[in-house]
């Protein structure tokens, strides 16, 4: 897996809601955009991820039940955790993709 990627599934799980919390959704977000897209790490690929990608996303994380079912037992903590994950995805989806409601790119 990629270094970034599990990173991002750590802080999902433990980062508080905070202000740097939500600038750093607000970032992912830009980064996503011509706005900020290719500047970070200075990669060369089109200048937008269509949101229909940031949106295809959402299926590909938010099944985590496979995962958890081998380390959790209870069928209602399992539950539980499953809920706030699914929680979690939908939250940061929404987020990333408020930069794409801008003129020109929506």
């Amino acid at each position: 897996m990629k270094r970034r990627f599990v990173q991002w599934v750590v802080d999902v799980a433990t980062r508080p809601h905070d202000r740097a919390w939500l600038d750093y959704q607000e970032e992912i977000g830009l980064r996503h955009t011509p706005a900020k897209k290719n500047k970070t790490d200075g990669r060369h690929t089109p200048p937008l991820a269509p949101l229909r990608y940031s949106l295809a996303f959402l299926p590909v994380v938010i099944e985590m039940r496979s995962f958890l079912e081998s380390e959790i037992s209870d069928p209602d903590e399992l539950q539980a955790l499953e809920r706030a994950w699914m929680k979690a995805m939908h939250l940061h989806i929404v987020l990333w993709t408020r930069p794409h409601v801008t003129d020109g790119l929506w």
